[in-house]
């Protein structure tokens, strides 16, 4: 067996490689993705107050701290007793706007910094990167730390500090907005609602001009999850929606009772776990999360989000139930119009109800707290003792659901494009890594940078014997 190595797959928050395993005849035998990270924050919980997780947990991510800060409190409010409808609308509604102010800050990210320059700055690995992009189109790379500077500007405001929030408290939050704060936040997400809708139309023609990559570039064929709320698309509560793989409903269930529909698999080679629907096994019920998820099983985008409908409408009506992986950036783009929509929405209204609720009591037991992070699906849930310690905690991230499938995507492109007597090159690497970006996998809180000899990648190749032959 001949051994290909990629190390380190660039362009994600993580650290991760890919080893495309060859026959003696050089066909694919296998490939697999290998993430060599390992946290532990599940143990770091263990003994501690629940209601210090939701202050904690943040820390797993500098990039999906507010997803991991609100999931987290609504697994501890579930151990206080407290339903979703119990939390003041006022606060629920800060809530929203602290994720509503991540998730444009992690989209845009991801689109213009890390995704784009697959689309847009040219053929040679070496300008492939967001350097290239403010060197060949400044304009474009300003607007775009405009619409996250923006954003991060909303999450401020309600999580008290630009990373790692800590204003959760059972059953509420501690932030509050004076009316000229909330003014000019309102202007500023409005302009996000300016800079987002430039931004599906400066990607959409992109998009087409790469349209049959993006119809054949690692398509798979799985079950899609999200959260949605009476049906429509919804980023911070609601229940679970599973469509199957010719988008009929599959299932739908509380967040509650996420271990009932849910399983994991694990392969030797990676920290990551494989999850699955354990009704199917595995690989047969893999699924996938993340903006194509949420789009493929809602019904609709909110009211307070019209013109995202419009595009959501435009996209459906094209794609359908879509299984197309390069989709997940188009799919991302619609969702950052939607939630600079939303919090606008949300801007224009009164918030200055009650955010704290009456006398607290902790509750022995159980509580589950899900949201959709960026990237996914993030479940917490945190058994708590009479003392409110917490004695066990299970975090089940997007990126680590999406696992599977980005092996699959993967493995897809290495037969597509691996044949006998086909050279190597970066092209095909570059493909690889374009499956995995599309994802838009959440490792780690950095990002991997350039060594100094400007390479982004390198490639091994090994004999039968294991032993090392070439590597450029």
């Amino acid at each position: 067996m001949v051994k290909v190595t990629m190390e380190p797959v660039t362009r994600i928050e993580g650290h991760a490689k890919i080893t495309v395993h060859l026959d003696e005849a050089g066909n694919v035998e296998d490939t697999r993705l290998h993430v060599m990270e390992f946290r532990g924050f599940e143990k770091f919980l263990q003994g501690r107050p629940i209601e210090e997780a939701p202050r904690i947990v943040p820390r797993i991510c500098g990039i999906c701290d507010v997803q991991h800060h609100l999931a987290s409190a609504k697994a501890v409010d579930a151990c206080f007793g407290f339903e979703p409808e119990d939390i003041p609308e006022a606060a629920y509604k800060m809530r929203e706007i602290m994720n509503w102010g991540s998730y444009m800050h992690s989209h845009a990210l991801h689109f213009y910094f890390l995704a784009a320059p697959d689309f847009i700055a040219g053929k040679d690995r070496a300008t492939r990167n967001v350097f290239q992009i403010v060197k060949d189109s400044p304009d474009i790379a300003l607007k775009a730390i405009e619409l996250r500077k923006n954003a991060l500007d909303l999450v401020t405001a309600t999580g008290a500090r630009p990373i790692h929030p800590t204003t959760f408290t059972p059953g509420g939050i501690t932030s509050e907005l004076d009316d000229e704060t909330q003014k000019d936040l309102l202007e500023k997400a409005k302009r996000c609602v300016e800079l987002a809708e430039e931004t599906i139309e400066l990607a959409v023609p992109i998009f087409e001009e790469n349209i049959d990559l993006v119809n054949s570039l690692g398509v798979i064929e799985t079950y899609h999850t999200g959260l949605v709320k009476d049906g429509v698309w919804d980023v911070y509560d609601g229940i679970v929606r599973i469509k199957d793989k010719e988008g009929n409903l599959f299932r739908e269930f509380k967040p509650a009772d996420y271990a009932d529909t849910m399983a994991e698999h694990v392969k030797p080679y990676s920290w990551l776990k494989f999850p699955y629907i354990k009704d199917l096994g595995y690989p047969d019920g893999v699924y996938r999360v993340a903006p194509l998820s949420r789009l493929n099983v809602a019904d609709k985008m909110p009211d307070a989000a019209p013109k995202a409908q419009d595009y959501f409408k435009e996209f459906r009506d094209r794609f359908g139930y879509a299984q197309q992986t390069l989709l997940f950036h188009w799919a991302r783009l619609i969702e950052l119009l939607a939630c600079a929509e939303c919090a606008a929405d949300a801007l224009e209204g009164d918030l200055s109800g009650e955010k704290i609720p009456g006398e607290l009591e902790r509750q022995e037991g159980d509580g589950v707290g899900i949201v959709e992070a960026p990237r996914g699906t993030l479940t917490h849930h945190y058994t708590c003792d009479e003392n409110g310690l917490i004695t066990r905690a299970n975090i089940i991230v997007a990126t680590i659901q999406n696992n599977p499938a980005m092996e699959m995507g993967i493995q897809k492109v290495a037969e597509d494009y691996i044949k006998p007597g086909v050279e190597l090159d970066d092209k095909i690497f570059n493909l690889m890594e374009m499956v995995i970006r599309a994802y838009d996998p959440c490792l780690s809180c950095a990002t991997h940078t350039i060594d100094s000899q400007m390479r982004l990648a390198t490639l091994e190749i090994y004999d039968s014997e294991g032993n090392l032959v070439k590597k450029f």
